[in-house]
């Protein structure tokens, strides 16, 4: 498995996103590092689609992501443009208990918000909340 992962290690910086997803494909005993490495790949190469696929696949691998992966897979989704599945895939973070101790995920969501052009759920309730009351 060590060296698997050095592969994908270089796919990762490589932008090496399909031969990242080969050699995942092929290899036995997956572990959290191979997925996430993957994950990290797709995303640089704007693979937002693959990035939520691989994340969701955790589970049934019987492996738990981090806060770091979800942050990862949130921010493909927003260089795809696709802040509606980021907040979905920060909803599973949440429902999941994962904790995001140093709010890399929340910043995720509020970048994917920004470059989307749509409020973020965190601004607008912080907005709504300072809001003077009439």
């Amino acid at each position: 498995n060590s060296s698997i992962m050095g592969a994908l290690s270089s796919c990762m910086l490589g932008n090496l996103w399909s031969e990242a997803l080969s050699l995942l494909a092929s290899a036995s005993g997956l572990d959290a590092g191979m997925l996430g490495a993957s994950i990290v790949s797709c995303q640089r190469a704007g693979r937002w689609e693959w990035c939520v696929h691989l994340l969701q696949a955790m589970p049934q691998q019987a492996l738990e992501p981090d806060a770091n992966t979800f942050a990862c897979a949130i921010r493909a989704c927003g260089f795809g443009r696709s802040w509606e599945v980021a907040l979905l895939v920060k909803s599973q973070m949440d429902q999941r208990g994962v904790q995001d101790l140093n709010s890399v995920a929340q910043s995720a969501v509020e970048w994917t918000c920004e470059v989307s052009r749509v409020p973020s759920p965190v601004s607008h309730a912080f907005y709504t909340r300072m809001a003077p009351k009439e």
